[in-house]
């Protein structure tokens, strides 16, 4: 919301805000400061608000398709920041929780990852099938996770999973592990919330602050110029 605030702001100040200012100074007015800057934001939305409204709409729609579609260890890198970070918890949280309801039920490894693997998009379902293969090796489930390279759930829980796939009780502590995360990861998106919503807010009000004193410098250089 607040990207889409900041776009919005920047359009509207290019397109209708600026214009009638500028148009009050005439051609010939020689800007300076922040109200050049003003004025070049204005020439360049009106000439090209369609572009920026088409590559931001795109950039909207390529994140929005590649989050459950996109697999691979270039994603494995991208899951390191947001969207995909916050994508990638939603995806892992779902995952142990439904494995470990399944264990706890008496399904084994490998077939209750072959049956979540059939019921998930792409970016699940390729980092199971890898999984499923270190598995078919020999791998228990941490090694397995850790052999992928993927990162998947992350490193602590492939840890986990690693010690606890060779005790006994793996079923009460699949569940127990799965828990912790679940709370873990309300905690962390909530972080990473909080610290986007910062951000964002700052850039509002950089932006925000940015034109109110290039309006001021516009309107003091006008004055300036017609006296």
């Amino acid at each position: 919301f607040l990207l889409l605030l900041t776009f919005g702001i920047i359009m509207l100040v290019g397109i209708y805000l600026v214009p009638p200012l500028a148009e009050i100074a005439g051609d010939n007015m020689v800007w300076t400061g922040m109200a050049r800057s003003l004025i070049w934001l204005s020439e360049f939305s009106i000439q090209y608000w369609y572009i920026i409204l088409g590559v931001f709409v795109a950039l909207c729609v390529i994140i929005g398709i590649s989050l459950p579609n996109w697999s691979g260890r270039l994603r494995a890198k991208f899951d390191k920041l947001p969207p995909w970070n916050v994508y990638k918890i939603q995806m892992s949280v779902g995952w142990l929780m439904s494995l470990s309801s399944m264990v706890a039920a008496g399904i084994t490894i490998p077939d209750a990852m072959r049956m979540l693997a059939d019921n998930s998009n792409k970016y699940l379902r390729d980092i199971l099938e890898d999984t499923l293969h270190y598995i078919a090796n020999g791998a228990n489930l941490g090694a397995a996770l850790n052999s992928t390279g993927r990162d998947f759930p992350n490193s602590e829980i492939i840890g986990d999973l690693a010690i606890y796939a060779d005790m006994n009780g793996f079923d009460e502590n699949l569940g127990r592990v799965a828990n912790d995360y679940l709370e873990e990861s309300v905690r962390k998106m909530e972080s990473v919330s909080n610290v986007l919503n910062s951000i964002g807010i700052l850039l509002v009000s950089a932006i925000i602050a940015w034109v109110v004193l290039g309006t001021f410098q516009m309107q003091d250089q006008i004055t300036s110029a017609l006296t």
